[in-house]
């Protein structure tokens, strides 16, 4: 199973935070399932710096070399099949950064690793904590 990581899911194994679930943890330390990290994801992150709504030791730059150079886990870029399903979804809830992190999952048949209760509601969609 490939699991495509959410942001905090992502800040809190970097930070220690006890709101991280065993099951997420064993996921991002396990060897043996694909993660992946979606553009959209330091896209998030990269907003949420810039307007002071987060601070990050090392910044942007060290989160994606900790994820991608490292190769911890895969690159997802948006495309433009991504969008189309994006363009379909109910609108269950309205950020934007999870409904496009949900329609890359239905699209590329991933797993959400997150513990946002709104994206289990949507159709289809996979989703562990």
């Amino acid at each position: 199973m490939d699991y495509l990581i959410d942001a905090h899911a992502l800040l809190w194994h970097r930070n220690r935070d006890t709101r991280l679930s065993e099951k997420a943890r064993s996921v991002l330390e396990g060897n043996s399932s694909g993660l992946i990290v979606s553009d959209v994801t330091f896209w998030e992150v990269s907003i949420k710096l810039s307007i002071g709504k987060l601070a990050l030791d090392g910044g942007l730059e060290s989160l994606r070399s900790e994820w991608i150079q490292k190769e911890a886990a895969e690159s997802l870029s948006i495309k433009w099949n991504h969008i189309a399903v994006l363009a379909k979804l109910p609108l269950i809830h309205r950020d934007p950064f999870d409904r496009m992190l949900i329609a890359q999952a239905l699209e590329e048949n991933l797993t959400i690793l997150t513990c946002d209760v709104n994206i289990p509601q949507y159709p289809r969609v996979k989703s562990v904590w």
